[in-house]
């Protein structure tokens, strides 16, 4: 057998975990626990111990799942029913026997043989009238009962189990009032289901039932009558009710369906749901990243921008300066173009009256002193030309270098 120690640990924590606020909550993990204790390790104390603590958690329904899958019915009604727990006075025995025998009344073939010592082990754990709380009363136990009639059913009870008897009468008179409606009429014929139950046999109280109708005949025919009518009414009531069963059963299985359609549904929309958060995500993730992009386009723009802006500002700059060149460059030109005609003049004028005399000596016979005056004036023409910086040795000068 295995050890299941964390299993153990996690069903006695969430044991401790239960109250009323939250049985609802924890019924599904409770059930997931306890179902897989028993599947591995068994229904022993253990097991019963947590069955009564979690007893909100309507754990009885699961004691039941349990019996039915493992076709051990008399192994779980022996150990259940052992009384080494189960004689606990605690609230949760109580509620779990009131459940017991609610299984023993509705799976009369199988566990009705086991209700007598229910019954005995419930009429240990009675509470007071006063400290009967009905609704759960009524939850756990009037609510689980599936009547019938009684006659129909093979069900014998020993009639030593008079204090439970006298308790469910006791609680029977809670619904005395003739004008109860709804569920509460529903509660009070399935207690008067359980009640004919435990008052005997069948034989037995067909006898007192006929032999108190001889008698009341006989002593007043009039009231034999009316007893009549009121049995015709009871019937009547009987044949409504048993439609009322018949429609609950119906409406039943309706819900049962619309549950299983809603849990369906659930898991459809969970599915969907898990699938849009995923897809949420991921354009979340590429929106995220678009976003990265776009910032480093409008950075990378910004940048292109002002170096455009920069470049029009220095482009604005080099033609403001050409500009500037330009217009110094004009007017430097001009003032050289005025210079050069001023000094051009000058020049002109000043070789005019050596080309005059020149070309006064050009007729005449070539003599010294003609040669010595022509010498004069050459050098003259020589000195004007280089007094105006006319590099006359320029030439030899580039051959040299």
């Amino acid at each position: 057998m295995p050890d299941n120690v964390d299993l153990k640990s996690d069903l006695e924590k969430i044991c401790t975990e239960i109250t009323s606020a939250n049985a609802v909550d924890k019924q599904r993990p409770f059930s997931s626990l306890w179902k897989k204790y028993v599947f591995e390790v068994g229904y022993d104390e253990f097991a019963e111990k947590t069955l009564i603590d979690g007893y909100l958690c309507n754990s009885i329904n699961y004691w039941k799942d349990v019996w039915k899958k493992l076709k051990q019915g008399d192994v779980f009604f022996e150990k259940l029913l052992s009384g080494k727990r189960i004689q606990s006075k605690e609230h949760g025995t109580l509620v779990v026997l009131l459940g017991t025998l609610s299984i023993c009344i509705n799976e009369i073939d199988t566990a009705g043989k086991f209700i007598s010592r229910v019954l005995q082990l419930l009429s240990n754990v009675l509470p007071e009238r006063s400290e009967l709380n009905l609704d759960e009363f009524e939850e756990r136990f009037l609510k689980r009962v599936e009547v019938r009639p009684v006659d129909e059913l093979n069900l014998k009870v020993k009639a030593k189990n008079k204090k439970v008897l006298a308790f469910f009468k006791e609680v029977r008179k809670r619904y005395s009032d003739e004008n109860l409606k709804g569920d509460a009429v529903v509660n009070r014929a399935k207690l008067d289901f359980v009640i004919s139950l435990m008052s005997g046999s069948k034989e037995k109280k067909k006898k007192e039932s006929l032999q108190e109708q001889k008698t009341v005949e006989k002593n007043n025919p009039d009231a034999s009558a009316k007893d009549q009518d009121l049995t015709k009414e009871l019937q009547e009531i009987k044949n409504k009710y048993s439609l009322l069963i018949d429609a609950k059963k119906r409406l039943e299985r309706e819900l049962a369906g619309c549950r299983e359609f809603f849990q369906q549904s659930r898991a459809e929309w969970k599915k969907e749901r898990e699938d849009y958060e995923k897809q949420k995500v991921a354009l979340q993730n590429s929106l995220n990243n678009r976003r990265l992009e776009v910032e480093e386009k409008k950075a990378e723009n910004q940048n292109l921008k002002t170096e455009i802006e920069r470049m029009v500002a220095e482009l604005a700059k080099k033609e403001h300066d050409f500009q500037d060149v330009e217009q110094s460059f004009k007017i430097l030109k001009e003032s050289r173009d005025d210079r050069f005609e001023e000094k051009m003049r000058s020049i002109r004028e000043r070789l005019v009256k050596y080309y005059t005399s020149f070309l006064n000596c050009r007729g005449q016979q070539m003599s010294v002193d003609l040669g010595l005056v022509m010498q004069n004036y050459l050098q003259k023409v020589f000195d004007i030309i280089i007094g105006n910086q006319i590099n006359l040795n320029q030439q030899k000068g580039e051959k040299n270098a």
